[in-house]
């Protein structure tokens, strides 16, 4: 048990969504090879950017 949840604090959706998407990357990221993990990263900046400039698309 989570000590949020042992005091009582609930997690909202975005806080969810947010560790889900965490998650993801640092799984995928672990299973990259150290020589692509560096792109990788980049990569994932790179999109980020792209969508926080074109929001009709998400």
């Amino acid at each position: 048990m989570s000590v949020d949840a042992l005091m009582g604090r609930t997690t909202t959706l975005n806080e969810k969504n947010i560790a889900n998407a965490l998650d993801e990357i640092q799984t995928v990221f672990a299973g990259l090879d150290e020589s692509h993990q560096e792109q990788f990263c980049k990569q994932l900046v790179l999109y980020a950017k792209f969508l926080k400039n074109h929001t009709e698309l998400l």
